[in-house]
């Protein structure tokens, strides 16, 4: 598999200690035999703290640093303008994720509000200032939005998060482009 996956993710409820400290031997695996970067999202709760641990867990284990922090936002609300790094003895490469938690608009996720994060995180020139922030990632799909897996399904469109349209998502690229 090695050549054919070069990045996997660990989802937040994942993150979770009872979670991490029983599975994480199976986390290992995936990461170290695929030779790839895994990323590791913060849990549900926020807990930034527990998800550097997994990732330090991870590249013990892996003999390698292969992991980064991916900061998805919590139960709380946003947390992609944070700086996970800001009180911790050594720094760790870290990701925006635009969508889950981080696109919540009283309470509901929205495609709009993922592709405004991403937008202002591509603006704010924090990709070129801060060496530890290596991206923002955006859910795509061809049709925007998500919907109810309850109902006569769409193809192309998301069962689970809302997701920008491709369409949409070339326009956002097509114009930072050159920045």
């Amino acid at each position: 598999l090695g050549p054919l996956v070069s990045y996997v993710q660990i989802g937040a409820r994942s993150v979770q200690a009872d979670y991490i400290d029983r599975h994480l031997s199976q986390m290992e695996h995936i990461s170290k035999h695929t030779n790839c970067i895994a990323g590791v999202k913060n849990s549900e709760n926020g807990d930034l703290a527990l998800a550097i641990r997994t990732m330090h867990k991870l590249e013990v284990l892996n003999g390698r640093d292969a992991s980064m922090l991916i900061m998805r936002g919590n139960v709380s609300g946003p947390n992609y303008t944070q700086d996970p790094n800001v009180g911790v003895a050594s720094s760790v490469p870290y990701m925006i994720d635009s969508g889950h938690d981080n696109c919540k608009v009283d309470g509901v996720k929205s495609d709009t509000e993922s592709m405004r994060v991403f937008e202002e995180v591509l603006s704010s020139g924090r990709l070129q200032t801060d060496k530890n922030l290596v991206g923002v990632t955006i859910e795509s799909h061809i049709l925007p939005g998500c919907q109810n897996a309850e109902v006569d399904l769409e193809l192309a469109q998301s069962l689970t998060d809302p997701c920008v349209s491709v369409e949409s998502l070339n326009l956002l690229l097509s114009k930072h482009r050159h920045k």
